[in-house]
């Protein structure tokens, strides 16, 4: 069974993936429970944020602004209705995200100041404040947000939809996640194992031949290609065979993944499929 590891898209989808947090939370431990989904108040009472704007400073650093637009999609998700990202409080309840020394906030935030990439989510009578000791810290404490409501961090890879709250409310909230154990962290983008089969590479062996011979308009060496097609035919359906649920559309293209990317465990066997066709390469005519 071929191991299907996934690409982290964009710079923290959620804090958990970066390295152990040293947490210091009104709740349990960061593993004891389940989180995704674990702050929505069920019983509707709580901090209103189906109506909130997003708050953020127009001098906010660019994470921090595209964590804001990324929270904005994730409620549009959940509410089905997308907030505004605004840069001053209005008359409505806000999500504020900010950061300590660079941010107005209240004082009792202070103590993150200094911190690496440290965070706290706050809930108050008028809002939510999402403060980092750091605008990366901030970005991660959006992230922390989203996911406590429902948004799973790898729903790019996992299809996850979160639960429909029309009327989203999130319960009294005072979390704190101290520095990472690791200050400097990330996944390597090693999709790309999934292709490590000797298939491919017989594959690819066998083409670089056929293009060694320059076959001649009879197809003299199409088997040779046809040979390297019938590999990949059967890598493809040892492929499919594990794109089950959640994985079954584990490859999407996004933004940052085009149909194209050579990491799309399919591209191989589609663009030698696409190949045979357009060049008519008939199987009929095999040579050894």
């Amino acid at each position: 069974m071929m191991k299907l590891n996934m690409f982290f898209a964009v710079l923290g989808l959620a804090s958990v993936l970066w390295g152990a947090q040293s947490v210091q939370a009104k709740e349990g431990g960061l593993w004891s429970e389940p989180v995704r989904g674990s702050w929505v108040a069920q019983d509707g009472k709580g901090l209103a944020l189906w109506n909130a704007d997003i708050v953020v400073d127009e001098q906010a650093y660019s994470c921090v602004k595209q964590a804001a637009k990324f929270l904005a999609q994730d409620l549009e998700k959940i509410t089905g209705k997308r907030p505004a990202i605004v840069s001053r409080v209005g008359k409505k309840p806000s999500i504020r995200l900010a950061t300590v020394d660079a941010s107005e906030t209240p004082a009792e935030f202070n103590a993150l100041s200094g911190k690496w990439e440290a965070y706290r989510i706050k809930t108050t009578d008028e809002g939510i404040w999402l403060v980092g000791s750091n605008p990366r810290g901030t970005a991660f404490a959006v992230y922390t947000l989203a996911e406590r409501l429902g948004v799973d961090p790898l729903y790019i890879w996992t299809g996850y939809a979160p639960e429909q709250h029309e009327k989203l409310t999130v319960k009294p909230v005072n979390f704190e996640a101290g520095e990472p154990t690791f200050k400097f962290r990330g996944m390597f983008h090693d999709d790309e194992d999934a292709l490590i089969d000797y298939r491919p590479t017989q594959a690819a062996a066998l083409m670089w031949e056929f293009a060694r011979r320059r076959p001649n308009k009879k197809g003299r060496h199409n088997a040779l290609v046809h040979r390297a097609m019938e590999k990949l035919d059967a890598l493809e359906k040892e492929i499919k065979a594990a794109e089950v649920p959640p994985f079954e559309n584990w490859y999407k293209p996004t933004w940052i993944r085009p149909p194209d990317l050579v990491p799309n465990v399919h591209y191989s066997h589609d663009r030698l499929k696409t190949f045979i066709s357009e060049y008519n390469l008939s199987k009929t005519k095999w040579t050894k």
